[in-house]
């Protein structure tokens, strides 16, 4: 039996479920379908890496030509995210859009919540696995796919994600995303797929936006709830945050390159125009200026 293929098919089955769920809105994070599903990814990952090795690097003779990694990790991203409302949210539907509002409440939510910080850290994950393929390996038909979800994720990331508070009051990026000790940098906040993966967080990946000019520094900050999601909108949803030279705009120029470059595929360059385009269409120039030096 082909291990490879197996895993592809049961990954391939949880991702499945898990958007359909997600498109019922079943997949709050305290919600059991969301803890069935996380468990079942992480039981995914210990059974095949202990078969296949999915952590260690690949036998030469034994390629991983499916990119079963980055699959998984695309998963995660589809638990965390409703990606058919982030879309709607950045235009996808037009003016034919009658949930617009509701739309862009749910992505100022989700990006500044800790769903979208996790989300964040999958999509770094799989750029990361993807670069460390061979520059001669075929990439699997749903790395396109793939890359283009984490694009979504990444700009939606970085575009409506709001500053904190304590950089607002005191104009710098707070330190709460890593502390020192004498053991090296240590992630205050833990992912638990992370741990079983005994990948690090990169430190520079939470840093807060900083607001723009038009933003006044007591601007609305969206509630918390106790899951630790953010809640609520601008009043005024032409009111936006500058984009960074963070994690956000960063994965952009890295994702729209690869969409260009990998594979053979038609979809790949046009998932690659689509991206280019929602960032040149976007009325910030900062977005035009930060990626014309990609």
């Amino acid at each position: 039996m082909n291990s490879h293929f197996t895993a592809y098919v049961i990954l391939h089955g949880i991702s499945a479920t898990v958007s359909e769920k997600q498109q019922m809105s079943q997949l709050r994070p305290a919600s059991a379908n969301f803890a069935k599903y996380f468990d079942a990814l992480i039981c995914w990952y210990l059974t095949f890496d202990n078969n296949i090795g999915l952590s260690e690097p690949q036998d030469v003779s034994r390629p991983d030509t499916l990119c079963l990694l980055v699959l998984w990790h695309t998963v995660f991203m589809g638990l965390l995210t409703n990606f058919n409302v982030l879309e709607r949210a950045i235009g996808r539907n037009g003016a034919e859009n009658l949930m617009l509002d509701a739309d862009l409440a749910y992505a100022t939510s989700w990006a500044t919540s800790r769903d979208a910080q996790r989300c964040i850290l999958h999509a770094h994950a799989l750029l990361y696995s993807l670069g460390a393929m061979r520059l001669d390996a075929e990439a699997a038909i749903h790395i396109p796919h793939c890359l283009f979800q984490a694009g979504i994720a990444s700009y939606c990331y970085a575009r409506f994600r709001q500053p904190s508070p304590a950089s607002q009051a005191q104009g710098h990026t707070p330190t709460s995303r890593l502390i020192s000790s004498d053991s090296g940098p240590q992630p205050v906040m833990a992912f638990p797929e992370f741990t079983v993966r005994g990948a690090p967080i990169p430190q520079h990946l939470f840093r807060s936006p900083a607001p723009s000019s038009n933003v006044d520094v007591n601007g609305t900050i969206p509630a918390t709830d106790n899951a630790g999601n953010a809640y609520g909108i601008l009043e005024d949803r032409t009111m936006r945050f500058r984009p960074t030279l963070d994690v956000g705009v960063a994965m952009m120029c890295t994702i729209i390159d690869m969409l260009q470059r990998i594979g053979h595929w038609g979809i790949a360059r046009k998932y690659a125009a689509t991206l280019s385009t929602l960032v040149y269409a976007d009325g910030d120039e900062d977005w035009k200026f930060i990626m014309s030096d990609c």
